[in-house]
């Protein structure tokens, strides 16, 4: 009868994944609340303004898009719009090539018996 032996993660990897993990929820969690606390008076026009534009969610690049409506003196109707900044993208992203990382990198090393790394699948001798 021959009993398998748990391989213990490496410590590395449960601190990385345990990380990535709060930046990750962090974000999701500041995006949420971005989200659901849109309103009108989320859009000033300048701060301290009694001026607010119309607020619209979008996700590309994810936040809140504002839109001011204005008649021009010359007799047209003129738009202004502030979309979210698009390095918001450039961290979703980077958290995503992060976990994926993990993913790839982490699950090739493992300790071993005593805290030896080993490598999953590496034939090892039996002396």
């Amino acid at each position: 009868m021959s009993l398998v032996q748990p391989r213990h993660v490496s410590r590395w990897v449960v601190v990385a994944t345990s990380l990535w993990l709060c930046i990750t929820a962090g974000w999701v969690g500041a995006l949420a609340f971005e989200r659901e606390t849109v309103g009108t008076t989320s859009c000033p026009l300048a701060p301290g303004s009694s001026t607010y534009g119309e607020a619209s969610w979008g996700w590309l690049p994810p936040g809140t898009t504002c839109t001011w409506t204005f008649t021009e003196s010359i007799g047209g109707v003129g738009q202004l719009e502030r979309t979210p900044p698009p390095g918001r993208i450039l961290t979703a992203v980077v958290l995503l090539l992060w976990g994926l990382s993990l993913l790839v990198f982490g699950s090739g090393s493992r300790a071993g018996p005593g805290g030896r790394r080993e490598r999953v699948g590496a034939i090892t001798p039996g002396w």
